[in-house]
């Protein structure tokens, strides 16, 4: 780790090469997101100025009547964080989840309707990084 809090992601230093570490208290908002019959639990946590840095995805406990998608241990709960992992190492390195979000899956909303919702966990998790982004929530 350098003198200014960075660590280099890669052998020779470069403008994107880098990420600050967060503070070890910070702030973190935890919310219940849907991806069809599945309810996930999403932990956004914020770095000193307020802005989204990093993600927790798990299984989450499903509300009455749905289904949760992970158990602790299980496969997908792997995946899950390790996609958090991942999508908080890119938000560290300066690229803004409404930069990803464009680019994430989606599927159509009913037979014949335009409106179209997130494929994955991953794409409605970027969405609300992308919405705590574009809000003034502090």
């Amino acid at each position: 780790m350098s003198a200014d809090g960075t660590t280099s992601v890669w052998n020779e230093p470069g403008p994107d090469s880098s990420r600050r570490r967060l503070p070890n208290r910070r702030e973190c908002f935890t919310e219940t997101i849907m991806v069809g019959e599945m309810a996930f639990d999403a932990g956004v946590g914020f770095d000193e100025n307020g802005d989204p840095r990093e993600i927790f995805l798990s299984g989450g406990l499903a509300p009455p009547g749905l289904r949760p998608c992970a158990k602790t241990g299980s496969d997908m709960a792997a995946v899950l964080a390790d996609t958090g992992i991942l999508v908080s190492i890119t938000l560290q390195s300066g690229i803004p989840a409404e930069l990803l979000a464009p680019s994430m899956s989606r599927i159509p909303v009913g037979f014949g309707e335009e409106a179209v919702a997130r494929a994955s966990v991953l794409g409605v998790a970027l969405d609300l990084v992308a919405r705590y982004e574009a809000e003034e929530w502090r």
